[in-house]
């Protein structure tokens, strides 16, 4: 999962932006190392996934997998699971489902 800010109205030239912080969720195919103008690069090759939507539950899901494409690893910001159920692919996000502050280290 990685998030990104959009413009909704970049269709629109003289329209003042509308900036909104969008969730794109994308398996990773596979990671590599590029080397370019003498810097090292580390990207991924990811399937982005159609609109997520969610249930009447909260639960969030995505119909089918859409595009490839190359990003960089650092526009990654979490991983995700997905579990198909029927012919919806639901979101297994547990970023922050944990409250962590009060654990003790185990030493």
């Amino acid at each position: 999962m990685r998030e990104n800010i959009i413009n909704k109205v970049s269709h629109r030239p003289n329209a003042p932006p509308q900036l909104i912080i969008v969730d794109i969720y994308e398996i990773v195919d596979y990671f590599f190392v590029h080397n370019y103008n003498d810097k090292i690069h580390m990207l991924a090759y990811v399937q982005l996934t159609s609109k997520v939507m969610e249930d009447e539950y909260e639960c969030k899901y995505f119909t089918q997998f859409k595009s490839k494409e190359f990003i960089d690893v650092r526009c990654i910001d979490h991983y995700v699971g997905f579990a198909k159920i029927d012919s919806k692919y639901f979101i297994i996000d547990k970023e922050n489902a944990f409250d962590d502050a009060n654990w003790k280290n185990l030493e």
